[in-house]
């Protein structure tokens, strides 16, 4: 199976397929959220590569890749994968929150400080998530303090 990360080769393959071959994408994502719950990471990923194939600009299939990355230890594909559901769709605050998380830990501080910022200013965020994000921004004001 060849693994489907690039957003540009995945715009490519999925205008090449026609409209009877694509996919109910939000239903793939959904299987694929299931199996990502039940650890089948491979079955995990053959639903997401489905979803993306038939939707390339689907924020939902990129975020739920996002976490299949992370928990397969892959920070640099689940940041690229967040960074993509966050250009297709900017309000997608756990996405964000994800993001920052990742780029706090891979030392890309300032890049985190400043989507923790967005959700802790945004009203729209919900509650749950602006919290993580306080809790991010004290981590990430200790390690600066610590410098």
């Amino acid at each position: 199976m060849v693994e489907l990360r690039d957003p540009q080769k995945l715009a490519e393959l999925s205008s090449r397929l026609k409209p009877s071959e694509r996919a109910d994408p939000d239903a793939l994502v959904a299987a694929a959220l299931e199996a990502l719950r039940l650890s089948a990471h491979e079955n995990a990923a053959a639903l997401l590569d489905a979803a993306l194939l038939s939707d390339p600009r689907s924020a939902k299939a990129w975020s739920a890749r996002g976490m299949l990355e992370e928990r397969q230890a892959n920070d640099p594909g689940a940041i690229l994968a967040y960074e993509t559901a966050l250009a297709i769709d900017d309000t997608d605050s756990l996405s964000a929150l994800s993001l920052a998380q990742l780029q706090a830990r891979a030392g890309q501080a300032d890049r985190a400080r400043s989507l923790v910022n967005w959700l802790i200013l945004e009203d729209a965020v919900p509650l749950d998530v602006r919290q993580k994000a306080h809790a991010l921004k004290r981590q990430l004001d200790a390690e600066r303090a610590a410098l």
